[in-house]
């Protein structure tokens, strides 16, 4: 499938923290990362999107909304995230170039401008 033409190289994070089952707080690995991230690794094959790469991370911070994952650079993050979720964030994020409104997390999805290089304003 052709990826949107502006397209660059595009990362996944996918939570991959294991707390205690003592821990009052919940963790991604138990809420399916495991399998989520697997899934992603299959649907960016599938679907030959060789410009985008999953990879598993270190806690995310939301762990009351985990599945967590982090689509870098767009800085969009997804929550509650299910296997059965993946193939449709590939087909709407990655091919259709639009982030998958019923699963972002919005409150930490902030447009990153890119830096201006030169001389700062003061």
């Amino acid at each position: 499938m052709e990826m949107p033409l502006d397209s660059e190289k595009k990362r996944v994070y996918v939570c991959h923290k294991l707390r205690p089952e003592t821990d009052a707080r919940s963790c991604c690995i138990r809420r399916g990362s495991e399998s989520v991230l697997l899934a992603f690794r299959e649907e960016i094959g599938k679907q030959h999107c060789e410009q985008i790469e999953a990879v598993e991370s270190k806690c995310l911070g939301a762990c009351t909304e985990g599945c967590v994952v982090l689509v870098h650079p767009d800085n969009i993050w997804y929550g509650k995230v299910t296997e059965a979720d993946v193939a449709e964030i590939v087909h709407e994020h990655f091919i259709n170039g639009k982030p998958l409104e019923r699963l972002q997390l919005k409150q930490y999805s902030v447009p990153l401008k890119p830096l201006e290089i030169g001389n700062p304003k003061i």
